[in-house]
């Protein structure tokens, strides 16, 4: 084999192996650390409509307006997905103030909603148990590989059947007569509750699923560099 053709496979390796420790760069127009974005001034936006929500619905209580402040925030929230994606404004700082808008925004509706309906509790601890678990393993993910995570289909999902199920309480509840409308709260809130743990569940897995790909590129590394944890050479912890 030619001696140059081989060099130059080893050389092409190098380039494309990502070391462990060390962040893998992207292309500036895929992703980049701006903060002052169109999506991110959008997500913003979604922030500073909670508490417009929160007073029309539980202070004046004019619900045909609070329903036009959440449409607002459902379409916003597209849109600055698309804008991110078209127009390649995708950024650091945009994959972690997204999910946050989107959170707090669930979170001021249920809680709007236990004025209502006592049983939205229930869904609230199962959403709070599902961000503390989504915090400390994304904080693992990005103290290990210096990434966040972006949003995945199935949390997009889970948006969906949330948001839906409180969106048509919001709506409907006001009109709907008792006991009817306790039993539909309570159908929609198990529906949500089991959504909730179900994109948690698919998560997990797919962040232990990146745990163990960067584990195989830590060992990929140490045996390129000749590096061996085994090695007799180091100090040895054990009594002389």
């Amino acid at each position: 084999m030619d001696p140059n053709l081989n060099n130059a496979s080893n050389e092409t390796d190098d380039k494309n192996l990502s070391y462990p420790g060390e962040r893998k760069e992207l292309s500036s127009d895929v992703v980049s650390n701006r903060i002052l974005t169109i999506p991110n001034i959008i997500s913003f936006f979604r922030l500073f409509l909670i508490p417009v929500f929160v007073i029309t619905y539980l202070v004046i209580e004019n619900y045909v307006l609070s329903i036009i402040v959440l449409a607002v925030s459902a379409l916003s929230d597209v849109a600055d997905g698309i804008i991110a994606r078209k127009f390649k404004m995708t950024s650091e700082f945009g994959k972690l103030i997204d999910p946050v808008a989107d959170k707090f925004t669930q979170g001021a509706i249920m809680i709007c909603l236990t004025f209502k309906f006592p049983i939205m509790i229930v869904l609230i601890v199962a959403f709070i148990f599902r961000e503390i678990v989504m915090i400390i393993m994304g904080s693992m993910l990005k103290k290990k590989t210096a990434h966040y995570s972006s949003a995945k289909w199935y949390g997009k999902v889970n948006t969906v059947i949330v948001e839906g199920s409180v969106l048509f309480l919001v709506v409907f509840g006001p009109f709907i007569p008792k006991p009817t409308v306790d039993i539909v709260a309570a159908s929609l809130v198990g529906l949500s509750i089991a959504s909730v743990f179900i994109s948690l569940i698919l998560y997990i897995l797919y962040y232990l699923k990146i745990f163990r790909e960067f584990s195989k590129q830590e060992a990929a590394f140490s045996e390129l560099s000749g590096d061996d944890p085994l090695s007799s050479d180091g100090p040895s912890d054990s009594a002389d």
